[in-house]
């Protein structure tokens, strides 16, 4: 008993911390029963990707779960994730875990096209490992869930790799980023840039409602992805009529999140449950309508459930739903923490990382160079501000980036505002990352 509490906290603590080390402590401590484990099964012969699969050992065909790991678009391998499928399979799910290509050997949105050729060969092959293809669904934490979100959202991805959306059963998306405009940091400049191609990384900008049922887990005092990203893209969908639950935690940090699915720290909240319970109620439901109404998701503050997780609320289909549930804007949300100080933050308590921040890295905003006159700040999506301080430089001429779709989801295009390039004068200060961020 005694060792067992010792090696309880050895993985809290662990996990508290977050990063690479933390997750091998979730592996070491999870069961090796239950389930079957495929490793390094290629899936992309041109890329050289793998993937692992782990079977239930229940009978089938089971529900399937494309899990994507996260790491900032640029760490992380599937090797360190068995906790996640060690968990899924103890509940009855043939769970598949994909690498992904990671910057800087690839930039946006590589990756993402990497994501659909995963899905592409689990809807494939799956039934070789005794999931069923017709009940798949796809899920990410972090960074994972922004690749994820970006399938269920924008479909020109799956298409490209010979699916569509409605392949997909549903979407999990813990703790992702869908709404971080303005992007600062250099290295998320990189990934993401050029300027003019910002809008297009962020999912929120792709919502038509048209979108499997997405199921949005965050923590409240998340203090790297803000959960403004959560809420801003589910008052979009719900907007525009498509299918979205949210669950909320009052103190779940960014890493403990995807760190209470291993077996040891499942006490902590009850996010494997809500997993589940969303979906085995998504493959009960009945098919959507061609035209779907909107399904707004109430969060039930008032009710919380054990583990300090807001109520998700059920997926309707087909009957109009209260009028109250339509109105999802007098939500009274706590200010999320500014995790970093920087000049530049208003005495309004405006972020300089923008209403859906992420953190982007430990910089300093820069202050517009002496003599420069402030121009008008530029709107964004989501009614986000530009820094005074960015609207010195020159602006680039909208178009549209070389190579990308004219089309999104069938309709036109036009080419976005782009986001202002920093003055060259303007020098940023940047400490190293934290460690797993």
């Amino acid at each position: 008993m005694i060792s067992r509490l010792v090696a309880y906290f050895a993985l809290l603590a662990a996990a508290l911390v977050g990063g690479c080390a933390s997750q091998q402590v979730l592996n070491s401590l999870s069961s090796d029963e239950g389930f079957q484990r495929a490793e390094n099964v290629p899936y992309d012969a041109a890329t050289g990707l793998t993937l692992d699969v782990y079977r239930p050992t229940g009978p089938g065909p089971a529900p399937v779960v494309v899990f994507f790991y996260g790491g900032r678009w640029s760490s992380g391998d599937k090797s360190e994730y068995k906790f996640v499928g060690q968990a899924l399979a103890s509940r009855g799910f043939v769970a598949v875990v994909p690498n992904l290509r990671e910057y800087p050997t690839v930039r946006f949105p590589e990756f993402v096209n990497d994501g659909a050729r995963a899905v592409r060969w689990t809807r494939d092959n799956i039934a070789n490992y005794g999931g069923n293809p017709q009940t798949l669904f796809i899920m990410g934490h972090s960074s994972g869930a922004h690749v994820a979100a970006m399938l269920a959202l924008n479909g020109e991805y799956l298409k490209k790799a010979g699916m569509q959306r409605s392949d997909l059963k549903g979407m999990i998306g813990l703790a992702g980023p869908y709404d971080f405009l303005p992007i600062t940091a250099p290295d998320l400049r990189d990934i993401f840039g050029p300027p003019e191609k910002f809008q297009y990384s962020q999912p929120i900008f792709f919502v038509d409602g048209k979108n499997p049922p997405l199921l949005l887990v965050h923590g409240r005092n998340d203090d790297v992805i803000f959960a403004d990203n959560t809420l801003n893209l589910a008052r979009a969908v719900s907007k525009a009529g498509g299918a979205v639950e949210t669950v909320l935690y009052d103190n779940l940090s960014h890493s403990m999140i995807i760190g209470s699915l291993a077996s040891y720290l499942r006490g902590r909240a009850d996010v494997l449950d809500q997993i589940e319970d969303f979906i085995k109620r998504t493959i009960a439901a009945p098919p959507r309508a061609a035209e779907p109404e909107i399904r707004g998701t109430p969060l039930d503050v008032a009710n919380p459930p054990a583990g300090g997780g807001v109520a998700a609320q059920p997926l309707e289909f087909g009957a109009q739903p209260p009028a109250q549930a339509l109105d999802v804007s007098p939500l009274q949300i706590e200010p999320d923490p500014v995790p970093l100080a920087a000049p530049g933050v208003g005495s309004d308590g405006v972020s300089p990382y923008g209403t859906g921040g992420v953190q982007q890295s430990p910089e300093v905003m820069p202050t517009a160079p002496p003599g420069a006159t402030p121009l008008t700040p530029i709107p964004l999506p989501g009614s986000q501000q530009v820094p005074e301080a960015w609207s010195a430089a020159p602006q680039p001429t909208p178009q549209m980036p070389e190579g990308y779709p004219t089309t999104v989801n069938g309709a036109p295009v036009v080419a976005p505002t782009p986001f202002p390039t920093p003055a060259a004068n303007l020098p940023l200060t940047v400490p190293p990352l934290p460690p797993g961020q």
